[in-house]
């Protein structure tokens, strides 16, 4: 039996897919996920609430990050390390970036193996990550899915302290925001449904 579609009747479906595809291609587009630095792992125990916050956004060719000194007047943040899950021979700087040493040699901190170790402070004319101050560089060759694997997977040094003058504080484990991704995939499946209920 062959059944005739008004155009109307096409023209939702065709609106259908099209919406279908852009909530797919929604759900495979860029990531970004912000941590907080919150946990106290040693030295001068800042107290309550995140000292720092990381802000990972996926871009070309790499991911960009936002490191934001919040801890106290006269902090500086000098280095910050961070986990990997992947092949770490292919990662680099983009050029430009305010990093003094950047190495993908395993570091061993706080009883956690870190593949990525940047420096901020401590070299002529580097930048330093001062109070309410941040530093904005790009990780080439990496993806947010493939960073902060594991708990914790980033800790970062604060230098220029009073006290014992450092403080290290690992942040907190904040997943990847898959679910986002997969309500998307879901909605856009929902629609192709529909429209192919409609057809039949």
């Amino acid at each position: 039996m062959t059944q005739t579609l008004s155009k109307p009747m096409i023209n939702l479906r065709g609106f259908q897919i099209l919406l279908a595809a852009v909530f797919a291609l929604w759900a495979c587009a860029a990531q970004a996920v912000t941590l907080n630095f919150d946990q106290y792992i040693g030295g001068e125990d800042l107290g309550a609430g995140p000292v720092a916050t990381l802000e990972a956004t996926d871009v070309i060719g790499g991911v960009e990050l936002t490191l934001t000194n919040l801890a106290a007047p006269g902090s500086i943040i000098g280095r910050l390390w961070m986990m990997f899950d992947g092949d770490t021979s292919g990662l680099s700087l983009a050029a430009g970036s305010d990093v003094r040493d950047f190495s993908t040699s395993p570091w061993m901190v706080a009883g956690s193996t870190y593949d990525i170790n940047t420096a901020f402070w401590g070299g002529t004319g580097s930048a330093a990550i001062l109070f309410n101050d941040s530093i904005t560089f790009t990780l080439l060759g990496a993806s947010v899915a493939d960073l902060f694997g594991g708990a914790p997977g980033a800790l970062i040094n604060i230098a220029g302290l009073d006290g014992s003058g450092t403080a290290r504080y690992a942040a907190s484990l904040a997943a990847v925001p898959l679910p986002a991704a997969g309500l998307m995939l879901l909605a856009a499946l929902g629609l192709l449904g529909v429209s192919r209920r409609r057809v039949s």
